[in-house]
């Protein structure tokens, strides 16, 4: 059986034995009880009124009726919307400031490597400092990210995604860090003489 929601006037469509029992709107969820009687409350389509009678000469603003809807689409009840869901951009963010932090690292690495083996050991420092300072920053920054952005994401209840880039942003971060103080303390150590 079919009948009219009185909240948003959508089609509700319930079984028989249903009858004076209270059932969920698709069209808006309210809770509404199905009509014990067939007519009670028995969905019908809006009602055109008529157009008023001609007058004497041609009406400069015809009025047009509007189309009514198929007999089979206002039967239909009414179709929920699945929500979109968008990328959070801290996640994003904490992804891409790992890998930045990864290639200036490499690329200090790479560039220290084809570099004068007798240059003098203080430039080597102050660099080593300058780049791992800078990639310390970068890859904290890349941790803080991925946390905020894994929070922001789990209050969303489902409207943003990147759950995953967030995760291995911070991921990327860390290990980048741990990997960072191993190699400050292997290039220290190296230059006073304990290895």
């Amino acid at each position: 059986m079919q009948f009219e929601c009185p909240q948003c006037h959508r089609a509700v469509i319930a079984d028989e034995d249903e009858r004076g029992q209270e059932v969920s709107c698709l069209a808006c969820g309210a809770q509404v009880r199905v009509p014990e009687a067939e007519d009670e409350f028995s969905f019908q389509p809006p009602e055109v009124e008529a157009a008023p009678a001609a007058s004497a000469g041609p009406d400069p603003y015809p009025q047009t009726e509007p189309a009514s809807p198929a007999p089979d689409e206002a039967a239909k009840p009414a179709r929920r919307l699945s929500v979109v869901r968008r990328a959070n951009p801290l996640a994003a963010a904490s992804l891409i400031l790992g890998f930045a932090g990864l290639v200036a690292l490499g690329g200090w690495v790479l560039l220290a490597r084809s570099s004068d083996p007798l240059a003098s050991s203080n430039r080597v420092i102050l660099e080593m400092g300058f780049v791992l300072g800078a990639s310390f920053i970068v890859w904290l920054s890349a941790v803080v990210t991925g946390f905020v952005a894994q929070g922001e994401i789990a209050r969303s209840n489902g409207a943003q995604g990147g759950r995953l880039a967030a995760f291995l942003g911070g991921l990327l971060g860390l290990g980048c860090l741990v990997g960072m103080g191993m190699l400050a303390y292997t290039v220290v150590a190296a230059q006073i003489g304990m290895v």
